[in-house]
């Protein structure tokens, strides 16, 4: 696992190279003239930035785990927050950039009020309506930021195959969605309270396997947030693709 944790402590290194705003005539500019309400970049970056901070939160999990998946459970998120990141900034276009952005961002003030608005039909404080009541009227502000229409956020699964895609050609490998797969469901298993990973830590013989997918749980969510960063860098720095050099004067 020490190779594990090595990459986990250096998968920031790109984000570091990020600059505080995209360089003038970038991908990310154009999208900041687009809209400068609703920048992609920042959107993209919280994204990522929070994914990176679950990863390392699941890292220190490994060591007080005992065997019962627990940093599984840590990485879902990460995984999760690194495909609304490579989602977003996987176009060429600004116009679709933008209009994803605003849906990463809708999709999680809509979901937001369903949750509050579900526990005050279940008896909660009606403290939570109030609350539910705030994530709408800023789903209608962020609404009314842009004149894009805002993409529908696909499911996470889907989501989550595409960035498995992103490492497969990256990388030049087969093995990154199957394995983002296995980690998508094992995660699911035990938020739904099933202990069947306890079950694979346990003996000598299934031991080294619950080892082994760890590690490559580990390994495939620093791959898909180490070539999102590299996407969203490219974004921020160089110009888009097909954009024409200034004309000499």
């Amino acid at each position: 696992m020490t190779d594990v944790f090595d990459r986990v402590n250096a998968v920031s290194a790109t984000a570091s190279l990020w600059p505080d705003e995209p360089l003038a005539g970038s991908g990310f500019s154009g999208d900041l003239g687009l809209s400068p309400q609703m920048p992609s970049y920042t959107v993209a970056r919280t994204q990522l930035l929070t994914s990176i901070r679950r990863l390392r939160n699941a890292a220190q999990l490994v060591k007080v785990d005992d065997g019962w998946g627990t940093h599984l459970l840590m990485l879902r998120p990460a995984l999760v927050l690194a495909a609304k990141a490579a989602w977003i900034v996987r176009p060429d276009r600004s116009d679709e950039r933008v209009s994803r952005s605003l849906g990463v961002l809708l999709n999680d003030q809509r979901r937001g009020a369903k949750a509050m608005r579900d526990a005050v039909s279940q008896g909660a404080m009606p403290e939570f309506g109030e609350v539910a009541s705030k994530f709408d009227r800023s789903y209608n502000s962020l609404a009314d930021l842009v004149s894009v229409t805002p993409e529908k956020q696909p499911g996470d699964e889907k989501l989550i195959r595409a960035l498995g895609g992103d490492v497969n050609s990256y990388y030049g490998i087969d093995d990154a969605s199957s394995d983002m797969q296995l980690l998508w469901n094992a995660s699911s298993s035990l938020a739904h309270g099933e202990t069947w990973f306890s079950l694979l830590s346990g003996g000598l013989q299934r031991k080294p396997l619950a080892e082994i997918f760890t590690a490559r749980s580990f390994d495939t969510v620093c791959s898909g947030i180490n070539t999102t960063s590299l996407r969203i860098l490219q974004l921020a720095t160089f110009p888009p693709a097909g954009a024409q050099p200034p004309a000499a004067t």
